[in-house]
């Protein structure tokens, strides 16, 4: 069947309106596990498996990763369990970043 052009409009609006969701996000500094790469889990409603999650910090996170000695932070998803990661030191102290969720596909 063919869509009516509503219906085409409507499908547009709707992957337009959820191409991109931007969320804070809290890292707390006794949450990290691990030894290199250090994890934790995160809960971010509305994840997908298709959902792309990137972080972007403000000075104070910045300033929270440098002064721990943490050289990269990033998220991966695993099947719609996002995972924060980092390399060098863990985050010694609590940090709120903001996350741009993207649906992506293959």
């Amino acid at each position: 069947a063919t869509d009516t052009v509503t219906q085409a409009i409507g499908k547009m609006e709707y992957k337009i309106n959820r191409a991109v969701v931007i969320k804070q996000l809290s890292l707390p500094a006794a949450s990290w596990t691990g030894s290199g790469p250090y994890t934790q889990t995160v809960t971010i409603t509305g994840i997908t498996v298709n959902s792309k999650v990137d972080i972007q910090m403000d000075a104070t996170s910045l300033g929270v990763l440098i002064d721990s000695g943490t050289s990269a932070i990033w998220m991966e998803n695993s099947n719609g369990t996002i995972t924060a990661k980092c390399i060098g030191d863990k985050p010694n102290a609590d940090m709120t970043v903001q996350v741009t969720i993207t649906e992506v596909t293959a």
